[in-house]
């Protein structure tokens, strides 16, 4: 892995929480996690197994959380989202601001994060996804 990708999945890394975290941010227990993970009700990066190899460790971007809520609609959104986009693409989609979500809320560009907590539509970040997945 080149010193670039590994750079942007440590800062990927640094942004998130692990599984006990994020537990108690969402009130809920592991086995309820789990489930989540295996619906796409929440973005997870698959870091490691303990030493015998039988428990995956996951760590949690946090910009799929607004306090102690999973974002709107975001499960529907993560559908799309290639297995092969490295982890810290998918960070940065959520967390840049762009020009392509208008919001009357907000004066100037917006992120797909922001748009989705702000009540937008999340049709319009499935076709930014689908554009990302397109792109060279």
């Amino acid at each position: 892995m080149n010193s670039k990708k590994s750079k942007n999945l440590f800062e990927c890394k640094m942004e998130s929480e692990n599984e006990e975290q994020v537990c108690e941010r969402l009130g809920i227990d592991n086995k309820t996690l789990r489930q989540y993970i295996g619906n796409h009700r929440v973005y997870a990066i698959k870091v490691m197994h303990d030493e015998n190899r039988r428990k995956r460790k996951f760590l949690f971007p946090v910009f799929q959380f607004d306090g102690s809520q999973i974002i709107p609609r975001l499960s529907t959104a993560l559908k799309y989202v290639s297995k092969d986009t490295h982890p810290a693409a998918i960070n940065k989609f959520f967390l840049m601001p762009t020009d392509e979500l208008k919001s009357r809320k907000v004066n100037g560009p917006i992120s797909p994060r922001d748009w989705l907590i702000a009540g937008g539509a999340v049709v319009d970040v499935i076709r930014m996804i689908q554009e990302l997945a397109e792109s060279p």
